[in-house]
């Protein structure tokens, strides 16, 4: 006949304050393996929850959603047949290692304030750009406002930017 188990030792082992401890230690791995995916995982957080992007911008982390980035931009004036036109110029730059579609820039002259004055797009020629490649743009902007004090460039989806010629 079988002679019946001792669990005491066993009990003796697993008592409460191991347990806990135990569970404290399997919460705080569980939360420092969660922040890391989240945080290697960064684009597709932002991706899913647009508004988490600012968290990573506090830590020091930007999110580039759309893979591109403006380079070498520059602002200045010319006076063409007496009247003053601003040109904007710059580079658009592939960031990534996959082609990427190229969206329209959204141009927007803004007060001292930063409230927008004026604002226009432009739809760049290039509609694709291979990884790493890139693609220049120039605009220009006849009698700009003279209460304009800075400007702001941005993407946004040519779809967007067609719809909302339709509106206007």
């Amino acid at each position: 006949m079988r002679k019946p188990r001792d669990w005491s030792k066993l009990r003796r082992y697993f008592n409460l304050q191991t347990m806990r401890r135990a569970g404290g230690v399997m919460i705080l791995c569980l939360s420092v393996g969660l922040g890391a995916w989240l945080f290697f995982n960064r684009s597709l957080v932002v991706r899913q929850a647009p508004d988490l992007a600012s968290l990573f911008e506090v830590i020091g982390y930007e999110v580039n959603l759309r893979g591109l980035e403006f380079r070498d931009l520059r602002t200045f004036r010319e006076i063409e047949g007496g009247s003053a036109v601003l040109v904007v110029e710059g580079t658009i730059q592939n960031v990534t290692e996959d082609p990427v579609a190229v969206p329209a820039v959204r141009l927007a002259l803004r007060g001292e304030d930063q409230q927008e004055i004026y604002a226009w797009t432009l739809v760049p020629r290039a509609v694709g750009l291979e990884p790493l490649s890139s693609t220049r743009f120039r605009t220009r902007l006849a009698d700009p406002p003279e209460t304009a004090a800075d400007i702001q460039v941005r993407f946004i989806d040519r779809a967007r930017q067609q719809a909302g010629l339709q509106t206007q």
